[in-house]
């Protein structure tokens, strides 16, 4: 699902500018997780909802670290937010619901699940050629269909 905006860019499905220019804020910087995850301002509200009470927790711990750019303190970050920690915890770590690890993981899934369908319409709004049903969200499928039947 994600990061497909440069794949359809150096496809044709969409303007090649988007190779490296969000085309969801027109930032002049390409989509990417860390984009997606902490700086794309239409996510803002649902990242407040979701993610804000890990990506501050996180960004305590990672600020004590030694001094680093800020570039590799976001990408740190980032992988906190994807659960880098889990592939270093225990199995009974990663069954538990209540640690922050887990909890940080499971938060992140649901705020990149909760932006799939807009992200999805988005793009199929700047498409020059119908996007292939089987590179679309799980779910969305039904809607590919109807688009296609109305044209």
């Amino acid at each position: 699902m994600h990061l497909k905006t440069r794949r359809y860019a150096k496809s044709g499905f969409i303007e090649k500018r988007f190779i490296e220019e969000c085309p969801f804020c027109r930032n002049i910087a390409p989509e990417t997780i860390e984009h997606m995850l902490l700086k794309f301002s239409r996510w803002q509200a649902l990242r407040a909802d979701i993610l804000a009470q890990y990506i501050n927790i996180y960004r305590a711990q990672v600020a004590k670290k030694p001094p680093l750019l800020s570039a590799s303190i976001s990408m740190r970050l980032v992988g906190k937010l994807l659960g880098e920690e889990l592939k270093l915890s225990s199995t009974r770590i990663r069954k538990d619901p209540t640690v922050l690890c887990v909890k940080t993981t499971l938060a992140t899934a649901k705020f990149l699940n909760a932006i799939a369908l807009p992200r999805y319409l988005m793009l199929n709004s700047i498409r020059l050629v119908p996007i292939p049903p089987n590179q679309c969200p799980p779910g969305t499928e039904t809607l590919v269909s109807q688009r296609r039947v109305n044209r």
